[in-house]
C-alpha cells in the first residue's frame, strides 16, 4: 500500500528485495543486489508489473518500486491466504527458499503454488532483462531475483482517529511503514528529498510534519527515519552515531518550531481574550463574570521512530 499498490480483501502482498541469485547453485549470493538502485528499480519493477502466471491465469500480479533495493509485490485472485512462508533466506550465501503452506488448508497449499510459480516467472523476466545483461558485462551483481518475504493481507482495523480521537499523518519514505500507517487510515505525506536512505533530507521530514500539525489540521504526526536502522544492517557504527546526532538536531528543530508556534498562538489568544473582555465590559457589564471565552489552545503530538 505504501508503495502505491491498492489492496482489497483477499489480496496478499510481500515486502521484497532485488537480489543476486546464482541459478547454477541455487544460492542467493547477495540479498541486496545494490543499495544504490533508484535509477534501476522503477524500470525493473515496470518489467515485472502485470506478469502472467501460466498455471494461474486468473491471478494478477502488481509490482511497484519502493526505495533502494526494495519493491512491493501484490497478488490478487481467488483462494489466497497469507498463511505461507516466503522465498527469502534472510542471509547471504544461502539457498533460495521455496514457499511453503503454514497450515493444512487448501488455500495455503494453493497460495504456496502460486507464489512458487511467481518466483520462477520473476527469474525468467529479470534474467533476460537488458539491465541485468549489462550489469553482468560490467562485472556488477545482477538483480536477477526478487526475494519475497513477510506475506501479509489487508488488515481490518478501526482507524487511528476512531481509536484515539486524533487526526493523524505519517512521513515515511520507507513504503512498508507508510503502508502500515495507511492501514489505520493515517494520511501519508511526502517530504521533498526524503529517500529513506543515508542521503535523505531529514530537515524536509521535520518541516512537513510541523506544517501538518500547525496548519493542516492534524493532531498527531509520525516521522520515520530509516537511516539509523540501515547503519545497523550495514554494520557502520560510526555512521549510526552520526545519524543519531542528525535525528537529535531534527527533533530539536521540531521542538523549537512547535514551541514558537505555541507561543505565538498564546499571544494571539491573549490579545483576542483581552479584546473580548473589553467588548463585554462595554456591552454587558453585568454578565462579564458569568461568561468565559472558549479555549482555543492548540494541542498536538509527534512521534519519531526508526
Amino acid at each position: 500500500m505504501g508503495a502505491g499498490l491498492p489492496m482489497a480483501p483477499g489480496d496478499i502482498a510481500f515486502k521484497s528485495n532485488f537480489a543476486t541469485y546464482n541459478p547454477a547453485t541455487g544460492i542467493v549470493e547477495k540479498r541486496r543486489a545494490d543499495r544504490q538502485f533508484e535509477h534501476l528499480g522503477p524500470t525493473l519493477c515496470g518489467a515485472l508489473d502485470g506478469l502472467k502466471l501460466p498455471s494461474f491465469p486468473q491471478h494478477q500480479i502488481s509490482v511497484r518500486y519502493a526505495t533502494e533495493h526494495r519493491c512491493g509485490v501484490v497478488v490478487r485472485g481467488p483462494g489466497l491466504t497469507d498463511a505461507v512462508s516466503g522465498t527469502d533466506p534472510l542471509k547471504d550465501n544461502l539457498p533460495l527458499l521455496t514457499a511453503q503452506p503454514l497450515d493444512d488448508t487448501f488455500e495455503a497449499q494453493h497460495t504456496a503454488a502460486v507464489v512458487n510459480e511467481l518466483n520462477i516467472e520473476i527469474q525468467h523476466i529479470l534474467g533476460a532483462h537488458p539491465i541485468n545483461k549489462q550489469r553482468v558485462a560490467e562485472g556488477k551483481n545482477p538483480a536477477n531475483v526478487v526475494l519475497l518475504r513477510g506475506c501479509g493481507s489487508r488488515i481490518n482495523v478501526p482507524s487511528f482517529e476512531k481509536l484515539h480521537g486524533m487526526r493523524a499523518c505519517i512521513v515515511a519514505p520507507t513504503k512498508i511503514i507508510a503502508g502500515l500507517g495507511m492501514s489505520f487510515d493515517i494520511v501519508s505525506l511526502d517530504a521533498p528529498g526524503a529517500t529513506g536512505s543515508y542521503d535523505s533530507h531529514f530537515a524536509s521530514k521535520a518541516a512537513v510534519a510541523c506544517d501538518a500539525l500547525i496548519s493542516r489540521g492534524f493532531d498527531f504526526a509520525l516521522v520515520h527515519v530509516k537511516a539509523v536502522d540501515d547503519t545497523g544492517h550495514d554494520r557502520l557504527l560510526a555512521m549510526k552515531v552520526k545519524f543519531l546526532e542528525v535525528i537529535d538536531r531534527m527533533i530539536g528543530h521540531i521542538l523549537v518550531r512547535l514551541h514558537d508556534t505555541e507561543q505565538l498562538h498564546y499571544q494571539l489568544h491573549q490579545a483576542e481574550r483581552q479584546a473580548w473582555q473589553d467588548r463585554l465590559v462595554l456591552e454587558q457589564p453585568e454578565q462579564q463574570q458569568q461568561q468565559e471565552q472558549p479555549d482555543s489552545t492548540q494541542r498536538y503530538a509527534i512521534c519519531i521512530t526508526g
